[in-house]
């Protein structure tokens, strides 16, 4: 059996290398990418996986302890997605990407989809996030994770 360690750095090997032919997929697709989230600490996953109502309830609660700065992390983070604590983000083995137009707007969802199947067909160990709402997310699998 492989130490642990050594199969986790393999995959943050692979990731690393089929993050690079993701970002160059999608601008062969046409489109401009822009850098989501990469790596996240524990703290922030723990953060994340409280959810818009929990972290709001926290920075109330730090506010009123004193710590006036909590207020405004608290409106900052009401727009930080959900997560989990065991996120793949805090392995190194998850990015978010920003897709855009040319020209330069947003896009949603739907636009994320081809490059999202592709992404899926570099390796069994890929997954895209658009399979459970989070269009954004590209990820490798590890330790039932994904």
């Amino acid at each position: 059996m492989r130490d642990p360690v050594s199969v986790l750095t393999d995959k943050q090997a692979k990731f690393s290398r089929y993050y690079g032919w993701l970002i160059a997929k999608a601008c062969e697709m046409g489109f401009e990418v822009g850098q989501g989230e990469g790596y996240r600490t524990d703290e922030q996953a723990m953060v994340y996986a409280m959810g818009h109502e929990g972290r709001a309830a926290l920075a109330s609660y730090l506010h009123a302890a004193g710590n006036p700065g909590w207020a405004a992390l608290g409106d900052a983070l009401g727009d930080a997605g959900n997560g989990i604590v065991d996120s793949l983000h805090r392995d190194r083995l998850a990015h978010d990407i920003i897709l855009r137009k040319p020209i330069g707007g947003l896009l949603g969802a739907s636009s994320y989809e081809p490059l999202g199947v592709w992404w899926e067909g570099l390796d069994p160990d890929c997954r895209w996030g658009g399979r459970w709402g989070d269009y954004a997310h590209f990820s490798i699998t590890h330790d039932g994770r994904r």
